[in-house]
């Protein structure tokens, strides 16, 4: 046996839930005392509101924003080098379809990256993204 005094693993058991197990009353105050059931949970939630559609896009237009930006934001990403002839032909696309919304670009066939960064006319600030 594995250091059972010859007892099986069942009756191991049998004999420690006799000996001080859950069921034994004299160890009732040792257990762990109940917890209280949480006020917050069954609150009202204003965001819970079934009436709102809070996965909506809100439609923006070029009139929304009466100041230019404050800050230029831009990013640049890397493209494989197999790609540099498809964005060859239709950068001129990319550039004038984000022209339209006061964003610039740039082509970096050297170094293999394209930046995208907002200007002074920018007029949807989420664009970019």
């Amino acid at each position: 046996g594995g250091g059972g005094g010859g007892r099986s693993k069942r009756a191991r058991r049998e004999a420690a839930t006799s000996e001080g197990g859950e069921d034994d009353p004299e160890n009732e105050d040792a257990a762990e005392p109940k917890r209280a059931p949480r006020k917050m949970k069954n609150m009202n939630k204003p965001w819970e509101d079934d009436t709102v559609d809070h996965w909506k896009e809100e439609s923006w237009g070029q009139g929304d924003m009466p100041n230019p930006l404050l800050e230029e934001s831009s990013f640049a990403v890397l493209f494989p080098a197999y790609r540099e002839k498809y964005l060859r032909n239709v950068w001129p696309q990319v550039t004038s379809a984000l022209k339209a919304h006061g964003v610039s670009c740039k082509l970096d066939l050297i170094e293999g990256s394209m930046t995208v960064s907002t200007t002074r006319k920018t007029w949807d600030p989420f664009v970019i993204l």
